[in-house]
C-alpha cells in the first residue's frame, strides 16, 4: 500500500510562562489488501487538528493546560481482490459479487487540568475532559454482472457516544512513603436515531423500537460512572521501592458493541459478523498491584504482579441469529456483559556489563478466566521472555544491539468462540545507528533475522484458506533504513 501525510505545528509564547500551540495534520492510505480479512481497505483519509495553551508558574496554581481538537477519518473498503468477486459455480451464490463500505468516524474534544501545590508535602491535579464520538458506516453489496442491490445495510447506525468527565488527583509524600489517591466520574450519553437502523438490528437486538422513526429506549443510554484509586510506595532504601496499588475503573460500551449490525471484529481471530448490544453495561475492572523496582548505577530491576476482577464485562457469545453474508461464517456472534478473572506477572532486569554494553532480561505471564462461559478469556497472550544486547560508543554516535524474543505455545483458547490454538516460536533482531556530521543520523537493521514464521495469538485467520482457514503469519526477514537530519 501507499501512505503519505503532512504535519504543521506553530508555537507562539504569550509570555515567558505561556504558551498557545496550533497544529493540524493529513494522512492518507490505500489501497491496502488484508490478509485474513473478508475486505480490502480502498482508502483512508485522516485530517486532524488540534489547539492548546501552556502555563506555567509559582504559587498555589503551578501549571495550567488545555487542548481542544477535532479528528476524522473516512474509510472505504471492498471485496476488490477476494474470492468474493469471482464467480464460483461450487458456492452460494455462485455469482460474483461487489461488495462496498462507506464509513467515517468524527471525533471532537477537549481537556483542561491544573497542577496545585498545597503547601507542604501535599500536590494536587484537578481537571475535566469531553468529547463526543460520532460513526456512521453502510454496506452495499451487488450482483457484479447487472449491479442490482443485493442487500444495504448500516454497519454503524450514525451512533453518537458523548462523555463528559472530571477528575482529581491528591498527593502526598514525607520521606520515604508516598501516597496518592485519584478519583473520577464521567457522564455518558450514546444514542443512535431509529431512522438510520436496520429492521434486523430492530428486531434482534432492540425489540421494544417502534417501526417508525421516533424515540427508542433500547437505542438511547445515561451512565454516571465512578473510578478511583490509591497507590502508595515506601524507599526500602536508597536503592529499593516497594510500591502497591487497588483500583476500580469504569470503560463503557463503544459504538462497535453496542450498535454494528453484524460486522468483524477486531478482538477475534475469526471473520465471522457480529451483532451489538445497545443495552451493554459499563464493565468495571477492579485491580490490585504490587511491585518492587531497584536501581542501581549499572542495575535496574523491576517486577510486578497484578489481580484483577471483571464486573459487566464485555464479551461475545454465539447466538442462533442467521447471518447476512452468505460466505461468512456460519455462527453470528453477540456482545454481552458477563465476569470475568485476570491476573499475572511481569518483570524486567537491566544490567551495564561494562561502560559499553548492557544486558537486558524481559518476562509476563497473563491469566484470564470468563466467568460467565467458564471458559478461557478470549484473547489472552501466552507466555513471553526477552534478551538484549546493546552496545554503545563512548562518545554515543554509534550503537549496535541484537534482541531476541521467545513466546510459549497457547493452548488456554475460547473453545465456544472459535479461538484456535498458536504454537511458540522464537525470533531475532539486530538493530545499529550512527551519527554523521551535519546532523545526519542513520538507522537500520535486521527484524526476523533467521526468517521465522510464525503468528500472535491475536493475528487474523485468512476465511479463504483451502482446504480450511489458515492463520495470517507475520512478516519473515525485513530489512529496514532511515536517514534523520535534524537542524
Amino acid at each position: 500500500y501507499e501512505s503519505w501525510e503532512g504535519r504543521a505545528k506553530v508555537a507562539y509564547s504569550l509570555t515567558d510562562a505561556a504558551t498557545v500551540t496550533v497544529a493540524g495534520g493529513y494522512q492518507e492510505q490505500g489501497p491496502i489488501d488484508y490478509p485474513g480479512r473478508l475486505l480490502t481497505a480502498e482508502s483512508f483519509e485522516a485530517p486532524n487538528f488540534w489547539a492548546g495553551f501552556e502555563w506555567s508558574g509559582q504559587g498555589t496554581v503551578t501549571a495550567i493546560e488545555a487542548k481542544a481538537y477535532r479528528n476524522r477519518v473516512t474509510h472505504t473498503m471492498s471485496n476488490r481482490g477476494k474470492p468474493t468477486a469471482l464467480d464460483n459455480p461450487s458456492r452460494t451464490p455462485p455469482f460474483a459479487l461487489d461488495v462496498f463500505v462507506d464509513s467515517e468516524i468524527t471525533l471532537l474534544g477537549g481537556n483542561l487540568s491544573a497542577d496545585l501545590d498545597l503547601g507542604g508535602p501535599w500536590t494536587a491535579e484537578i481537571g475535566g475532559d469531553v468529547y463526543s464520538a460520532n460513526r456512521n458506516a453502510t454496506r452495499f453489496i451487488r450482483r457484479q454482472s447487472n449491479q442490482a442491490l443485493l442487500f444495504e445495510t448500516n454497519m454503524w447506525p450514525d451512533a453518537t457516544i458523548t462523555d463528559i468527565g472530571a477528575f482529581g488527583r491528591l498527593a502526598w509524600r514525607q520521606g520515604p512513603v508516598s501516597i496518592s489517591g485519584t478519583a473520577r466520574v464521567d457522564f455518558v450519553s450514546a444514542d443512535a436515531p431509529i431512522s438510520a437502523v436496520d429492521s434486523f438490528f430492530v428486531a434482534n437486538a432492540a425489540p421494544t423500537c417502534p417501526v417508525y422513526p421516533g424515540p427508542c429506549p433500547d437505542l438511547e443510554s445515561d451512565e454516571t460512572n465512578l473510578s478511583g484509586a490509591v497507590t502508595a510506595s515506601y524507599d526500602l532504601s536508597s536503592n529499593w521501592v516497594l510500591a502497591a496499588g487497588l483500583g476500580s475503573a469504569v470503560r463503557t460500551a463503544d459504538a462497535t458493541e453496542r450498535y454494528s449490525d453484524r460486522i468483524p471484529a477486531s478482538k477475534a481471530q475469526f471473520a465471522a459478523e457480529f451483532l451489538g448490544n445497545p443495552r451493554l453495561k459499563p464493565e468495571r475492572s477492579t485491580q490490585a498491584d504490587l511491585w518492587v523496582d531497584g536501581h542501581y548505577a549499572d542495575v535496574h530491576f523491576h517486577l510486578g504482579g497484578f489481580y484483577r476482577k471483571m464486573a459487566d464485562y464485555i464479551t461475545i457469545e454465539p447466538t442462533t441469529l442467521p447471518r447476512e453474508l452468505p460466505l461468512s461464517p456460519t455462527t453470528v456472534y453477540r456482545y454481552i456483559n458477563g465476569e470475568a478473572t485476570f491476573y499475572g506477572l511481569d518483570g524486567s532486569a537491566t544490567v551495564g556489563v561494562t561502560d559499553e554494553v548492557t544486558v537486558s532480561v524481559t518476562g509476563s505471564y497473563l491469566y484470564g478466566q470468563d466467568d460467565e462461559l467458564d471458559e478461557p478469556a478470549i484473547g489472552v497472550s501466552p507466555v513471553r521472555a526477552g534478551l538484549g544486547v546493546r552496545y554503545e560508543d563512548p562518545t554515543g554516535r554509534f550503537y549496535v544491539e541484537t534482541s531476541g524474543t521467545a513466546v510459549a505455545e497457547q493452548d488456554r483458547v475460547s473453545t465456544s468462540r472459535n479461538e484456535a490454538m498458536t504454537p511458540g516460536y522464537q525470533t531475532v533482531d539486530v538493530r545499529a545507528g550512527i551519527g554523521l556530521p551535519g546532523g545526519f543520523t542513520v538507522r537500520g537493521g535486521v527484524l526476523n533475522v533467521f526468517d521465522e514464521y510464525y503468528w500472535d495469538h491475536m493475528n487474523a485467520r485468512n476465511p479463504f484458506g483451502q482446504p480450511a482457514p489458515t492463520p495470517v503469519p507475520e512478516p519473515g526477514r525485513v530489512f529496514f533504513m532511515d536517514v534523520a537530519l535534524a537542524f
